[in-house]
């Protein structure tokens, strides 16, 4: 229940979390150690995605820097976002800098096993001076060599963590957080889209075919929903039916696109059968009259700030449910007033930064060995 004033507006940052806690971790993750410049196209990127990738994130960062729509969100994140001590060290060595320099991501996340914590792969393109990242990545780490293709070992500023990274193209980069790079440098054969009836997790071109379904948006997120506990109960709630429907769900995406003065959001679910996916549908809609019956109670129009409570029934109205044929979605629009009003508060509840980190020189290299010639 919606209680007070600031309840609520840490709730808008629910809503608008789905739109900008993306942008935020790509922007972090995808290159709180990376880099880039533009390519040809979306696949260029998303065709390094291993078959058995968990999730894909990929984003057009010049395109969403670019989109006025967007400009108090990113404003804000640029001056709140906390840098991490690996990141800070390797923007004060190469002069790299994520917000100007990056276009285009993509991150990837994967487990080599059931047991293992996930490998985070990024690819990203944009502009990064190369001679200086080769020199911070050899004083900090190791060089190791997959063919004629140069892989750098930098040690991370989390114990017994290597970041591996490698040039892909003069304008492309790829970094993982395992270790190594295997994943994309040796690949098993391009999986191609195949029908919309591939929903077997180990299918390799069920991946491709769900990305293809998004690409043309410049931010989303493809998932599979593997592993789910069987005992799983979001917010406690205890249902047979409810928990049957969840582990019916093999796949899920989220699309974000900038329009002329509104966000427009798309959340899908691909179910076992339509059936599934129709019921899916019918418990959306019967949690969004929930959501307007509170929002109509007493209780919150007494609490609740009425800018706020007029913005929420704006985006409650906005909601668009549908099924079609193993598939349900959720449509919603995040207008311009909603935005700027979660950008306003964003600014008066700035996240505490880390703990002070020294950050590590780059070593000069070494020079050569005098010649028996040049020490006479």
């Amino acid at each position: 229940m919606i209680r007070t004033r600031r309840g609520i507006t840490i709730g808008v940052a629910g809503i608008v979390a789905a739109t900008f806690a993306i942008i935020a971790t790509g922007y972090h993750f995808g290159l709180t150690r990376l880099l880039g410049a533009r390519a040809d196209s979306v696949a260029s990127l998303t065709d390094y995605a291993p078959a058995d990738s968990d999730v894909v994130l990929y984003a057009d960062v010049a395109a969403l820097r670019a989109s006025p729509l967007l400009q108090p969100l990113i404003s804000v994140a640029s001056n709140n976002t906390q840098e991490d001590a690996d990141y800070a060290a390797f923007e004060h060595a190469t002069g790299f800098d994520y917000g100007r320099d990056l276009d285009r991501f993509v991150l990837v996340s994967r487990k080599n096993s059931a047991n293992a914590p996930s490998e985070i792969i990024v690819i990203g393109e944009g502009r990064f001076d190369e001679k200086k990242i080769r020199s911070y990545s050899l004083a900090n780490g190791t060089i190791e060599h997959h063919g004629s293709r140069e892989i750098f070992l930098v040690k991370s500023d989390t114990a017994g963590k290597t970041i591996a990274l490698t040039f892909l193209a003069p304008n492309r980069i790829a970094i993982s957080n395992s270790g190594n790079l295997d994943a994309i440098l040796s690949p098993p054969p391009a999986a191609k889209p195949t029908t919309e009836g591939a929903t077997d997790s180990t299918d390799g071109p069920a991946l491709a075919t769900r990305i293809a379904r998004v690409e043309g948006a410049p931010l989303f997120a493809v998932w599979r929903t593997r592993n789910i506990p069987p005992n799983f109960a979001p917010g406690g709630i205890q249902s047979q039916q409810l928990s049957d429907l969840i582990h019916s769900l093999h796949w899920g995406d989220l699309t974000i696109q900038p329009m002329t003065d509104q966000l427009r959001l798309r959340l899908e679910g691909e179910c076992e059968t339509p059936d599934q996916a129709e019921t899916l549908a019918g418990v959306l809609t019967t949690m969004r009259l929930f959501a307007d019956g509170m929002l109509g109670s007493e209780g919150t129009k007494k609490n609740l700030d009425p800018q706020l409570l007029a913005l929420w029934h704006q985006l409650l109205d906005s909601a668009e449910i549908a099924h079609t044929d193993r598939w349900a979605s959720l449509n919603l629009d995040l207008s311009q007033d909603l935005l700027n009003y979660a950008a306003q508060h964003m600014k008066q509840t700035p996240a505490a930064g880390p703990a002070p980190h020294p950050v590590p020189k780059v070593a000069s290299p070494a020079a050569p060995p005098s010649s028996p010639a040049q020490q006479k």
